[in-house]
Parts: structure tokens; sequence; C-alpha cells
């Protein structure tokens, strides 16, 4: 049987991945299977392993395709460009919108945290998001510090105790706005909710 052209790998593996998305976001991870996306995609199990080599890898790895489809990745932070606590204002509300422009982005997370059974299968998943979370918090942590050392934030103020602050701020309001999407709307409502908090942060007169 002839060899599969790097252009036709590439197709079978992004339909891979789109099935996945349909099944796990469906079914949640744990009830997945991989008989269930190989069947979605219209591929082999075979053509799964081909390019993951487990439930787990194919999950984590469309988990960090959703970051990057977004741009919101911690490798996107671009920590020396942030040079102001409006500046960390616009680079949240940006990402907050991904939530409500993106439906694929808010569907994926919405799955991952409520219907998802957290049983000890998920572990590699969730540890994989904690990496993901504190690379961030790091970040922050390191752009929080020169902001402190530049008399932009306040004196007082402990910069990875502002990171983690901030990174609960957001997080806390996306799981609000995905249990209960209704009731208010993310992109409206965040730019006041988070002029208010990173007020508390900057440095008195």
């Amino acid at each position: 049987m002839a060899r599969k052209t790097r252009g036709e790998a590439e197709k079978t593996r992004s339909r891979i991945l789109d099935a996945a998305f349909e099944v796990f976001t469906r079914k949640g991870f744990v009830r997945t299977t991989l008989n269930d996306i190989a069947q979605a995609a219209g591929v082999t199990r075979g053509a799964i392993y081909w390019h993951f080599r487990d439930k787990v890898e194919l999950f984590n790895t469309l988990s960090d395709e959703m970051d990057r489809e977004a741009a919101v990745g911690p490798e996107d932070l671009p920590v020396e460009e942030v040079t102001s606590l409006q500046r960390i204002r616009e680079m949240s509300l940006e990402y907050l919108s991904h939530f409500e422009n993106n439906s694929r982005y808010a569907i994926f997370y919405e799955m991952l945290l409520y219907k998802t059974e957290h049983t000890h299968d998920l572990e590699p998943i969730l540890n994989h998001e904690r990496q993901k979370h504190r690379a961030i918090r790091d970040k922050l942590g390191i752009v929080f510090t020169r902001l402190k050392e530049q008399g932009k934030l306040r004196s007082d103020l402990d910069p990875s105790q502002a990171a983690l602050s901030l990174v609960a701020f957001i997080v806390g309001l996306i799981e609000v706005w995905l249990f209960d999407r209704t009731s208010f709307s993310l992109i409206q409502s965040a730019p006041p909710l988070l002029s208010r908090f990173l007020s508390s942060m900057e440095p008195e007169d």
C-alpha cells in the first residue's frame, strides 16, 4: 500500500482533531473512546495511533491547538511588551473576548469544566492544563515584578500574589459566564469589572 503524502497525512490529522472536538465536547473525555473518534472521522484506530500515542495525547493536542488558534497560550504572552496595567487590561479583555466570540473555544472549555467527570483517568489532562496555568502565572509574575520596580504598582503588592489574583479573577469570571451564558454578556461586563479590579493595584498618589 502506498504511503500517504505529507499533505494527506496532515488532512487526516486535522480530520481526527475535528472529530475529537465533536465527540469530546458531546460525551466528555472519560466516556469518549478512540473508536468513537475514528468512526466520527471516518478513519481506522490505526490512523489515530499513527498521529497520536493515546487518547490523552490526542486531547492535550486538541487543547493546545485551540489555544494556538486563539493565540492565548503561555507562549503568546509578550512579557517584554507589557509595560503598564492598561496593557494588562487590554490583553485580559482580548482573552476574555475569545469565549464569547469563538463558540468552539467556549464549548471546549465548558466541556472541560462542566461536562467531564473528574476521575483518575482525567489526571494527565488536568496536569497538562495546570502546567499552562502555572506558565501564565509565572510570566505574569515577571510582568508585575517589572511594573513594581518601575513604580507602576503599589509598593506593598507582592508580584506573585498579583499574578495569582488576576488569573483567579479571569478564570472565575469565565466559569460564571460558562455556567449561565444568558445571564450577562462577558464582553460588555468584563471591561468595567476588570478596570475596578486592576485599579486596586495602582500606586497611591
